[in-house]
């Protein structure tokens, strides 16, 4: 990873017989050292593993690169390159939980840490059943009918695919109900 000088010798131009090498964090581009940069910019930290991190600094060539890492403070968890004291999961990731007629999701917060999201309330007539917005059904087959007071009324299904009893339709007079029908 280097590169030969042009230069005058005896009067004639010809090739270096040394080659000039790169630092450690360049690579050469058209007879030139370019820098590799591992980081932004001066200052900026990465986490190595959950209790160390590494800081973004200027190297020998003017390259930015990492430093060596740095172990947090005794009990401090590394997230997003900085070591939080009290930084505790209340969660896992791709979890879920039911929170009344809700679901909670967990997600990463600012501190990095994992935190429950705020509840997303169900559709009216679900109700968060094992970490699922589950339909509560009045009833069984759609089309099934029923009596109900002076008539009758059948089994629908919501845009939800959930069932639920729909209006009452009156009898007739002179009719009643008998077996979900009008007779």
């Amino acid at each position: 990873n280097g590169y030969l000088i042009c230069q005058k010798n005896n009067g004639c131009y010809g090739w270096s017989t040394t080659v000039k090498l790169c630092g450690k964090s360049q690579y050469c581009q058209e007879g030139k050292c370019v820098c590799q940069n591992q980081c932004e910019s001066d200052g900026n930290m990465a986490c190595k593993d959950a209790y160390s991190f590494y800081k973004c600094i200027v190297d020998g060539h003017g390259c930015m690169v990492y430093s060596s890492s740095q172990a947090c403070s005794d009990d401090d968890e590394c997230s997003n390159g900085v070591c939080h004291e009290d930084c505790k999961n209340e969660c896992y990731r791709f979890r879920s939980r039911c929170n009344g007629d809700g679901i909670q999701n967990c997600e990463k917060r600012k501190s990095g840490c994992w935190g429950w999201s705020e509840t997303k309330l169900c559709a009216l007539g679900m109700t968060c059943r094992k970490t699922k917005c589950s339909c509560d059904d009045t009833c069984l087959d759609r089309n099934q009918t029923e009596c109900y007071g002076d008539g009758f009324r059948r089994c629908e299904t919501d845009k939800h695919w959930c069932r639920h009893w729909g209006e009452i339709n009156p009898c007739p007079e002179g009719t009643e109900c008998q077996g979900g029908k009008c007779r």
